[in-house]
């Protein structure tokens, strides 16, 4: 009987650990999806300097 309410009780821990990692993960994406992909926001800048005609001697 003690060993089943040990049991019991590390698959709730293991159950709170597992709902704490997906937790982490939706909050990862949501930082992620405000920020931005810094590589996506980059090449936009890179666009529109491309079609900028003031922008002679810019190396890029």
């Amino acid at each position: 009987m003690g060993l089943g309410k040990i049991a019991r009780g590390l698959g709730k821990v293991g159950l709170a650990i597992e709902g704490l990692g997906y937790i982490v993960a939706a909050g990862r994406a949501l930082v992620k999806s405000i920020k931005g992909d810094p590589a996506r926001r980059d090449e936009g800048v890179r666009q529109d300097r491309g079609g900028d005609t003031g922008a002679a001697g810019d190396p890029q």
